[in-house]
């Protein structure tokens, strides 16, 4: 079931969609009364820019609703079935008519077409000479581009080959043949040399398959991470597709590493798109990834700039709204409960949508949400925070805790300075510092020992204080005469 506001929500985004579709519909009517001769070619065209941007303007919206209405995933693939059948029909007959009508001028234009053509590529600038730094996964481009730049260049003597292709070395590779001086004869050694220790086909499978293996781990749902291990993954696959391994019957072992990588949301995710306990295909995850990234943008897009919906005055006249008063309220519960606790729950997952590099461990997350760093002892955080001169109460760069505008100080002391920072002293209680006590004889008997000093150790809160004492005789009301500890006041 939906709340009120899910409701309005999904009827408002429905809406939109409907404006949508309507402007999707007028393109193709359009398109179907258009007449070539009678009207302008390049009012087709212009509706043909503009149809990308439809499409967009759908796709936000539909992943919105999808976002809202989990439940409805029929509907769901049933609209964008539709809508992308229309989509790419109407597009299909614009080219059509936009070739046609190129195809009855390209007898007229051809002879300047051909010496435009020449005259642009002459224009073209130079292309860069690679680089190769041992990589045995590059070297199959890398030398693809320079046999076409210089390998296979006859202007070109094989010492200035032997130049160019050492200039393009680094690191391992450039060791290879660092000893060997540059002249015609060596440059074919060269070469030999360096296909013999790179171009070797079992080594670039083994690099590939260990490189899927140790694709990376998604530890919150994000776009950007997400697409990269997206990128990461597709890359070797096609990779190993182009050395002729056969993939489509690796999809058990495939959707077995990707899966493990992902991360607890979109895994569950994957689990709930499978529609029968078959093997799915590793072109169905493919397909899933793509689309959970394009879901989880423009959820992303959508959480940065929708503005606040409702906004309700406090007792002091200040003007939050429902969201920042919940979060108010978390962040309190998560101080009270958890002397050194970190954010609440929901600045956790607000923390996790944004899209910031951690200081000390790099991954997609906000420091103060880090394990490894809440894992360091208190004074390891203050040196990491001093040494990184990032801002002691929000862990923030470019300023100073003096000026940091955040409204949040350690839930601890109150101070201002993050709680995960936050040294806890230990309190003693008040001590004397002098030697053991005189026995009642010895006082009773010396005059010189009753007015010896002492000194009185008094334990404040963030320090020390000494005090003089002196030890005196007093009597009681009995008439007994009791030894005890005077303090000095030295004024």
């Amino acid at each position: 079931m939906y709340s009120e506001d899910e409701l309005k929500l999904l009827a408002e985004l429905r809406r939109k969609r409907g404006v949508v579709k309507a402007a999707l519909t007028r393109a193709q009517t359009f398109v179907s009364n258009f007449v070539i001769g009678e009207q302008a070619v390049s009012l087709l065209e212009f509706r043909q820019e503009e149809l990308p941007q439809i499409n967009r303007k759908f796709d936000d919206i539909q992943s919105q609703i999808e976002l809202i209405a989990i439940e409805d995933t029929v509907e769901a693939e049933t609209e964008r079935n539709i809508f992308e059948e229309l989509y790419f029909m109407i597009r299909s007959q614009m080219q059509e008519i936009i070739k046609a009508d190129k195809a009855s001028n390209t007898s007229v234009h051809n002879a300047s077409h051909i010496s435009s053509s020449s005259g642009n590529r002459n224009q073209l600038p130079p292309i860069p000479l690679p680089s190769f730094d041992g990589n045995i996964q590059e070297w199959s481009s890398f030398f693809d581009i320079f046999r076409a730049i210089v390998h296979e260049a006859n202007e070109y003597s094989d010492a200035q080959k032997f130049y160019y292709l050492r200039s393009c070395l680094q690191g391992q590779a450039l060791d290879l043949v660092r000893s060997i001086p540059i002249n015609d004869g060596n440059y074919s050694v060269v070469v030999e040399r360096l296909k013999r220790r790179y171009d070797n086909p079992n080594l670039v499978i083994q690099s590939h398959i260990r490189s899927l293996l140790e694709c990376p781990r998604i530890e919150e749902p994000s776009a950007s991470a997400l697409q990269e291990l997206y990128s990461h993954v597709s890359t070797h696959v096609a990779a190993l597709s182009a050395l002729d391994q056969p993939i489509e019957h690796w999809d058990a072992w495939l959707i077995t590493i990707v899966t493990g990588r992902l991360d607890r949301s979109t895994g569950h995710g994957w689990q709930l798109h499978l529609r029968n306990t078959n093997l799915p295909k590793y072109s169905d995850l493919e397909s899933f990834l793509a689309s959970r990234c394009v879901a989880l943008e423009g959820s992303e897009a959508v959480g940065l700039n929708q503005k606040e919906s409702k906004v309700i005055p406090n007792n002091s006249g200040t003007r939050y709204s429902k969201q920042n008063q919940l979060k108010e309220a978390q962040l309190t519960q998560s101080a009270s409960s958890k002397k050194f606790g970190a954010h609440s729950r929901g600045a956790l997952l607000a923390a996790s949508k944004v899209k910031e590099k951690c200081a000390y461990c790099t991954s997609m997350h906000r420091l103060y949400t880090c394990s490894s760093f809440k894992n360091l002892s208190v004074g390891d955080r203050i040196n990491f925070v001093r040494e990184t001169k990032l801002c002691f109460n929000c862990l923030h760069p470019a300023h100073a805790a003096d000026k940091c505008k955040s409204r949040y100080n350690c839930f601890v002391c109150k101070g201002k300075h993050n709680t995960l920072l936050h040294y806890e002293r230990k309190r003693e209680p008040s001590k004397s510092v002098s030697d053991e006590d005189t026995p009642e004889e010895g006082v009773a008997s010396s005059s010189k020992q009753t007015g010896s000093k002492k000194a009185l150790l008094v334990h404040q809160g963030h320090g020390h204080v000494f005090l003089s004492t002196a030890v005196v005789l007093v009597r009681d009301h009995q008439g007994v005469r009791r030894k005890c500890h005077a303090i000095l006041d030295s004024g």
